[in-house]
């Protein structure tokens, strides 16, 4: 009786575990379900919202900026809750942007959750994302004087190539204090198309948002503001789906080895 219940048992361990596997990624990996992901039904709720607050964060900003230059005082009155609009709106889309790479990186498709997450935790979701973002930056700061080149090139391109790097290792090791991973940092050597072909597409992305923003820059920039503010917010959204992908990849790899 007992090796008949611990068979049973095993059995029911190995269903649940196969049940909890993330599928398959999907043929076209980097390019199916990624870049029109902003607009998906289930998404675009959050699209909405999230473009009505980066662009409303935005022109509150540039109005402040503008009002501390011809009216101090008054600049400084709405400079407190200004940074505080601000800063909860860099929570809310961080809070979206982590959600999407994470839900991504486990297989799931579509993802609506994020909109019933306690609004208190989305700010303590920027030291996973940002975080990773200026310990890139500095990385690349740091680089600029060991290289005879602008600046500003070596820490976007530091940036652009190191970020990645650094946003799926906290994943994977489930900590900002553990920024490095051996999963992650192997498969920059077992999964070189994979990551050639995200670098390439983020590129495109990048090359693609900064001539945008060189075309339509205007001063006063609140037209420029009201345009930039949706397509900013689509991006956030198709990066996230396209990191969650890597991440994808990498965890199919390592499945596939065991």
């Amino acid at each position: 009786a007992h090796e008949i219940t611990s068979q049973y048992i095993e059995s029911a361990e190995a269903k649940l575990a196969e049940a909890k596997r993330p599928p398959d990624p999907p043929r076209f990996l980097f390019v199916q379900g990624v870049f029109t992901y902003p607009w998906h039904l289930k998404t675009l709720a959050t699209w909405i919202l999230m473009s009505l607050a980066v662009t409303a964060a935005a022109l509150i900003a540039a109005f402040c900026y503008h009002l501390l230059n011809v009216m101090f005082l008054a600049g400084r009155i709405i400079a407190l809750p200004t940074g505080m609009i601000c800063a909860a709106t860099l929570s809310y889309a961080s809070g979206c942007y982590m959600a999407v790479m994470l839900s991504t990186s486990e297989g799931i498709d579509e993802f609506d959750e994020w909109l019933e997450s306690d609004w208190k935790s989305w700010f303590w979701t920027l030291p996973a994302s940002a975080g990773m973002l200026v310990v890139s930056a500095v990385c690349g700061y740091a680089l600029s004087g060991l290289l005879p080149i602008s600046p500003v090139l070596v820490v976007a391109a530091t940036t652009l190539v190191l970020y990645p790097v650094l946003q799926l290792s906290t994943l994977e090791t489930g900590s900002i204090a553990s920024p490095i991973s051996r999963a992650v940092l192997g498969s920059l050597g077992k999964c070189p198309i994979a990551w050639a072909i995200f670098y390439a597409e983020w590129m495109a992305l990048g090359i693609g948002f900064l001539f945008l923003i060189y075309v339509t820059w205007h001063d006063p920039p609140y037209v420029f503001i009201l345009f930039m503010g949706p397509v900013a917010s689509a991006l956030i959204l198709i990066y996230a789906r396209l990191l969650g992908r890597m991440a994808w990849s990498i965890a199919a790899r390592e499945r596939g080895r065991q």
